[in-house]
């Protein structure tokens, strides 16, 4: 996801991983998508569970977090940069 600020993986049994980022505020409507269509079709698609989180602090910052297989989480990944 390019203009990342931090990317942090965590790693959870049974191998589940965990993959944070906190992109720009401008790419979070192009993630999310017009009525979540494409953050849908995203977690459809990937196998991902993706997760937006609410703002952080008074800044305009948001927190995605991708869960699910590496594979998986690679594919949301590539989904997300591509569409």
């Amino acid at each position: 996801i390019p203009d990342c600020y931090w990317a942090h993986f965590t790693i959870s049994f049974p191998l589940m991983f965990i993959f944070s980022v906190q992109p720009s505020s401008q790419l979070i409507g192009s993630i999310i998508g017009r009525q979540g269509t494409k953050i849908n079709e995203i977690r459809q698609v990937s196998g991902a569970q993706i997760k937006i989180g609410s703002q952080i602090d008074s800044s305009s910052d948001r927190r995605v977090t991708i869960t699910g297989t590496p594979i998986a989480i690679n594919l949301a990944q590539y989904l997300i940069t591509s569409w």
